[in-house]
């Protein structure tokens, strides 16, 4: 659940930046469109500081509404 709307949100910064996908990927070193794509999908986990570096390549702050599903999984460092 949480996943999706963090993807949600990026997607939408994304857009408003006038990004690719592309662009996003190498901006942040990640694994590429296919991972953004996932991210953006809520397929894909992201650790805390793969989170940063989107807000940051993004030039926003992410909220992140909080739900009774959210929790942060300390043992790996990632969003769920």
């Amino acid at each position: 659940m949480i996943a999706e709307q963090i993807g949600s949100q990026i997607r939408h910064m994304r857009k408003l930046r006038g990004l690719t996908q592309d662009q996003l990927a190498d901006m942040v070193g990640g694994g590429g469109k296919q991972f953004i794509n996932k991210v953006e999908l809520g397929k894909k986990h992201i650790t805390i500081a793969m989170m940063e570096k989107i807000c940051a390549a993004l030039d926003c702050n992410m909220q992140i509404r909080m739900s009774r599903n959210y929790k942060i999984d300390k043992s790996q460092n990632i969003l769920k």
